[in-house]
């Protein structure tokens, strides 16, 4: 089930965010995510946020702010599992338009986000870690897939 974020399901959330960004992005210190937990801890609740949940456990999240969607993460034993599609398909519904960045060394994400419509608008540079990243669109109009 995708539902709206709940003020209690902080922590659960912050553990799959921080294990995901360590292993999606090993190519950047660990030092680098721990020290954005408490950033998170505090922004998380501000923005727009869908759970995906399942018999009282949460598999995984997306997070928007306007129409930048700022990460979509899964836990890592239900990946694979079309949980990432579903909170996606839910943002879909509620925005016309949705950007994101993704780093390009992270191949699986890359290639996620192509499958679901999103096209390479441009490259950009990551002045917080200085890895490489491409900024990617899709829109509701223009978009093959829904």
């Amino acid at each position: 089930m995708i539902r709206a974020f709940l003020d209690n399901d902080i922590e659960a959330i912050l553990d799959i965010w921080l294990s995901g960004n360590k292993e999606a992005h090993a190519f950047i210190p660990e030092d680098y995510w721990i020290s954005h937990l408490s950033f998170m801890r505090e922004h998380l609740p501000q923005a727009e946020v869908y759970v995906a949940e399942s018999r009282g456990h949460i598999q995984g999240f997306a997070g928007m702010t306007g129409d930048y969607l700022a990460g979509i993460f899964v836990s890592g034993s239900c990946r694979s599992a079309g949980i990432g599609t579903l909170l996606l398909d839910q943002l879909k519904k509620v925005h016309a338009h949705i950007s994101l960045k993704v780093y390009q060394e992270n191949k699986r994400a890359l290639t996620f986000y192509q499958k679901q419509g999103f096209s390479i608008i441009r490259e950009s540079l990551d002045t917080d870690t200085g890895y490489l990243e491409y900024v990617m669109s899709w829109d509701k109009e223009t978009s093959l897939l829904p």
